[in-house]
């Protein structure tokens, strides 16, 4: 009896314990709710800004907000150009009808392919200016969009602002003509046609290609880079789709030119870096591509970053042993590169 009154007695003191427990759990709840969505509404209306100002542009761009095959301190030769097209095995068309339908595009095996975009980017009066770091071709190690090769030697250095801009131009940038055994994520992206879109999505009509900027800065701790360094062992990369003064790494930007996508993809934002791998077989040979997604401007959903490594140096030479992991990588697989515009057109921005 006793045991069974201290039961019935007890039993208002739990549910009251159990009461104010479920309210302050609430309390935390709702607290935290309101928190996340301050941090929502905050990072969506303060999205991140282009790194490269008005100010900038008006000073060291003449005015020009566009960046573009034609905006480097020398264009490529179109001599050269043409020879190097004569090497591809195909150049051709592969959009007759649409906003493509002036470029061509050849292809080429991977050895094949790293020779000619070294070649048709180191341009007398831009490469001597590039900082070595910078210079040669290298592989995407690790990406999963079927992109490969990249050349950033093609641009143009602000040494007082350590910042480099670079647009796709002809033979800068290789895409995958199929799918390598070793593709990352089984080659799900690998697709031909998926491949080609992604390639459209960067290039646009040509007039201008996407353009991109590097703002380095000292090493943050938690990189990949060595932190404290300041010799261009971490940049801020952007991504400029028309004009330089628009960041556009956005979910509406990448998939519009491929998908028909609403405007509010617009809000889920990335942040792209570039981060110098330390001690490694010559400075500038490897690098982290960070990508972290968002919303606005807050990012920390760590996706879809890759390895940049040098498979041709500075000097045009296969860098090993990356150049070799990349043949052996790509297989008899070939590469395509944007090499052009069709004979009989005009591009809107004549070369200087």
């Amino acid at each position: 009896m006793a045991s069974a009154s201290l039961g019935r007695g007890a039993a208002p003191a739990y549910d009251e314990g159990f009461k104010q427990f479920c309210i302050g759990c609430c309390g935390c709840c709702g607290c935290s709710l309101l928190i996340l969505l301050i941090t929502i509404l905050v990072c969506t209306f303060k999205a991140a800004p282009s790194n490269v100002t008005e100010k900038f542009i008006k000073q060291q761009l003449d005015g020009d907000a566009v960046y573009g095959w034609w905006s480097p301190p020398a264009p490529q030769p179109p001599r050269v150009l043409t020879e190097l097209r004569k090497q591809l095995d195909r150049d051709t068309v592969l959009a007759p009808v649409g906003i493509h339908e002036n470029m061509t595009f050849g292809f080429g095996s991977a050895a094949t392919m790293a020779r000619l975009l070294y070649s048709a980017t180191k341009v007398e009066g831009v490469w001597e200016k590039v900082p070595q770091k910078l210079r040669g071709v290298f592989w995407m190690k690790g990406n999963g969009i079927g992109e490969e090769l990249a050349v950033l030697q093609y641009g143009s250095w602000f040494e007082a602002e350590q910042m480099y801009i670079t647009g796709l131009a002809p033979l800068s940038w290789a895409w995958a003509g199929g799918k390598p055994e070793q593709a990352p994520f089984d080659g799900a992206m690998y697709d031909f046609d998926v491949t080609l879109g992604s390639a459209f999505s960067i290039l646009g009509n040509g007039d201008p290609a996407t353009a991109m900027s590097y703002q380095f800065g000292p090493c943050p701790s938690g990189k990949f880079c060595k932190a404290g360094t300041a010799d261009l062992t971490y940049a801020d990369l952007q991504v400029h789709m028309r004009e330089l003064t628009v960041n556009n790494i956005d979910m509406k930007s990448m998939l519009q030119s491929s998908l028909p996508v609403p405007a509010w993809f617009s809000l889920f934002t990335g942040k792209f870096t570039l981060e110098e791998i330390p001690d490694t077989i010559q400075p500038g040979s490897h690098w982290r591509r960070s990508i972290t997604w968002g919303v606005g401007g807050c990012s920390c959903f760590d996706f879809g970053g890759y390895d940049l490594v040098k498979v041709i140096d500075g000097k045009g030479e296969p860098l090993q042993p990356a150049y070799d992991e990349f043949i052996k990588y790509m297989g008899d697989v070939d590469l395509f590169a944007w090499s052009g515009f069709k004979a009989g057109t005009t591009p809107h921005r004549p070369t200087r």
